[in-house]
């Protein structure tokens, strides 16, 4: 006698596996995302760090007067143009300096989102005398 064997899967058989995989992708797309906007938002204040650094040579090299904008303190030498990596239009960040009171302000002009909380949301800034403010 023969036995009939079966040459695939059946249609449950099937389903329980796209319902696995569907199960799966339900909770590892979440901490995908989140990763995602912890990296941008990381990168956004390493980026912001890096510009104050560059702010505080520029101050000593030039008689400790802080540039007008940022575009001068790039072409003289003294760091190269960031953006932010959450930004889609790559536009450069704000900055507004008081060389009276010796004071300077870096931001972001993009909204970070909060990934399910996890990170704080809102537009990263960077003040010299009170170092990172997220806002």
């Amino acid at each position: 006698m023969r036995r009939k064997t079966a040459q695939g899967f059946t249609l449950i058989e099937l389903m329980v596996v796209l319902a696995i995989i569907g199960i799966l992708m339900a909770v590892i797309l979440p901490q995908m995302l989140k990763s995602k906007y912890q990296a941008h938002y990381s990168a956004c204040t390493g980026n912001e760090r890096n510009i104050a650094a560059a702010l505080e040579n520029y101050w000593l090299e030039n008689d400790h007067k802080y540039p007008d904008n940022l575009p001068i303190l790039y072409t003289s030498g003294f760091g190269k143009k960031m953006v932010c990596p959450a930004n889609p239009q790559k536009t450069d960040y704000g900055y507004g300096a008081n060389n009276v009171e010796k004071t300077y302000t870096i931001w972001c002009s993009t909204r970070h989102l909060s990934g399910a909380g996890l990170i704080p949301e809102g537009m990263p800034e960077y003040d010299n005398t009170q170092g990172l403010i997220q806002k």
